[in-house]
């Protein structure tokens, strides 16, 4: 799909009017001439245009959102990706209303499950490098896991010896090495003596 085609696409699944493209950029009829053209003459709209139709669409578009577009686009399911969207909806539903859309079919619960989009996936392995008091916060990841689901002691001690063994071929600087070292031989102790 080409920009082009993939701009009036999301436009339109926004589920508004072409000539509304005026209103959200604030010209008079540029918008629809230019950057929503179906011929030769389109242009991409420049980066306060294009954030003007974004921010038009988010607020007054169908609220269909990315959720709905990865289910229904992206996941390539094999069966029915269709969504069901709640009729008449007012605003200040009740506490039992039905107001959430649903896909047609879901056996494994997985509809809205952002995780699974891989939208993060960069963002969170950038925010795993970060030092926490000069550890890599994907030690401590691993460090909290250790002892999540009241794990017997010798299953800890093993994840110990794996958390040991990273941190020991990790790359970061030698006192950090020897300070998580330290910490963990401490744990250890104290595991002993329990």
């Amino acid at each position: 799909m080409t920009m082009r085609k993939w701009l009036r696409h999301e436009w339109i699944r926004a589920g508004l009017p072409l000539w509304k493209t005026n209103q959200a950029c604030g010209v008079k009829n540029a918008a629809t001439r230019k950057y929503f053209t179906g011929d030769h003459l389109w242009y991409f709209p420049p980066p306060d245009a294009f954030d003007a139709l974004v921010r038009y669409a988010n607020a007054h578009g169908k609220p269909t959102g990315y959720r709905n577009y990865h289910w229904q686009h992206l996941r390539e399911a094999k069966g029915d990706s269709t969504v069901k969207h709640p009729v008449g909806v007012q605003p200040s539903p009740r506490k039992s209303d039905r107001i959430g859309d649903e896909p047609v079919a879901d056996k494994g619960g997985n509809f809205g499950r952002f995780a699974r989009t891989g939208l993060m996936d960069e963002y969170l392995g950038r925010a795993k490098q970060e030092l926490l008091a000069g550890i890599r916060a994907e030690y401590w990841l691993s460090f909290f896991k250790i002892f999540q689901d009241q794990r017997d002691p010798a299953t800890i001690r093993q994840e110990i010896e794996r958390l040991r063994q990273g941190v020991e071929s990790s790359g970061s600087h030698p006192s950090r090495i020897d300070a998580a070292l330290m910490v963990l031989q401490g744990i250890e102790a104290l595991m002993g003596s329990t």
